[in-house]
């Protein structure tokens, strides 16, 4: 099961030029690249002063210190470092090298001393955005990957899935959501070389009849656990991911999933659940961002490769986020309804 394979509670980080940003006003600010202070931030690692090929200081950047069985490290790097065959959008990013294969989890935190603090009640409406870049090695003699080195496998029926990136509360049972990534036996095979998003619950199964072996499926703009958005690696994406805390069904919680603009995932606003989901568990602070726990499981044999993510930002106004609602390589909004994603 999902929530069995990920009951580890420490996600990662790896990835690209982040930069995170937690506002707690419903009222835009500046914060495309500039590394620009408000007192709405309450909490913004300063990425633009690493230097290029620094390991990622704690805080606030915490692996083993956290618990994880991991010994990789991200590090700052140049755009054309971290990403040579496309335009990095920012100046510098972040990456973590994934130089050996089968590696369980990551599980870096984004932390600050004692944790975000931001409290989590009815109410609040938290907008998670994120570039994210998975870049393959070849080389990994894998027969389920081909000579391309896929990160995960792929087939129907096949469980080859990570956390990819969540929002921790300080007790994961009153609120742990995320976005996460791969193929999940739930959903129909990815064609080949790509892989797929879902939002995920691994700890509260707050709505039980809405998930399907612990993940949610896509249900917005044509996409569905049988034709699923297909993503292709060594290219950036913009994600969103977008949530009202509520403890009780029927009170107007819900979670939305954006990529490139495109919603493919919505519950709580519409259909049968239009009148809610919960999403929380009890009240509790908003703790840490964690990225890449358990990949691959529950084979947990993902090759090595590289992870970039860029511009994460958290934010209570969904104005504070547009940038992430088009294509980072073309500037468009992309990409389209699908009209038949599935290569036999």
């Amino acid at each position: 099961m999902y929530a069995k394979h990920w009951a580890k509670h420490k996600i990662q980080i790896m990835a690209g030029s982040i930069f995170l940003l937690l506002l707690v006003a419903p009222f835009p600010i500046s914060l495309l690249g500039t590394g620009v202070s408000h007192a709405t931030v309450l909490f913004t690692p300063d990425t633009y002063s690493y230097t290029n090929g620094q390991n990622l200081p704690n805080p606030p950047w915490c692996g083993r210190q956290c618990g994880s069985d991991s010994p990789i490290i991200g590090q700052a790097a140049a755009s054309s470092t971290c990403d040579p065959a496309a335009a990095a959008p920012l100046a510098q990013c972040l990456f973590w090298n994934v130089n050996q294969n089968d590696v369980h989890d990551l599980y870096n935190e984004l932390k600050p001393n004692g944790g975000i603090g931001t409290p989590l009640i009815n109410g609040t409406v938290l907008y998670l955005a994120f570039q994210m870049n998975l870049t393959r090695v070849p080389g990994c003699n894998k027969a389920n990957r081909g000579i391309e080195c896929d990160i995960f496998q792929e087939g129907n029926g096949v469980q080859s899935g990570e956390k990819g990136v969540e929002l921790r509360g300080d007790s994961a049972a009153a609120f742990r959501w995320g976005v996460s990534f791969g193929q999940w036996d739930s959903y129909s095979a990815n064609q080949n070389h790509k892989f797929t998003a879902w939002i995920s619950n691994p700890s509260g199964h707050f709505n039980p009849s809405l998930e399907h072996n612990d993940v949610y499926y896509q249900n917005k703009n044509g996409y569905s656990n049988t034709n699923p958005i297909q993503l292709s690696y060594e290219t950036w994406y913009n994600f969103v991911f977008v949530i009202k805390a509520q403890n009780t069904t029927g009170t107007g919680g819900y979670v939305r999933l954006y990529v490139n603009g495109t919603e493919i995932a919505e519950y709580g606003l519409t259909g049968s659940t239009s009148t809610g989901i919960k999403t929380l568990g009890s009240s509790t602070d908003l703790g840490w961002i964690e990225f890449a726990g358990t990949l691959c499981q529950p084979a947990y044999d993902c090759p090595a490769h590289k992870r970039y993510y860029s511009k994460i930002t958290i934010a209570t106004a969904a104005s504070d986020v547009s940038w992430a609602m088009t294509d980072p390589e073309s500037g468009n909004t992309v990409p389209n309804p699908p009209t038949n994603l599935r290569v036999q």
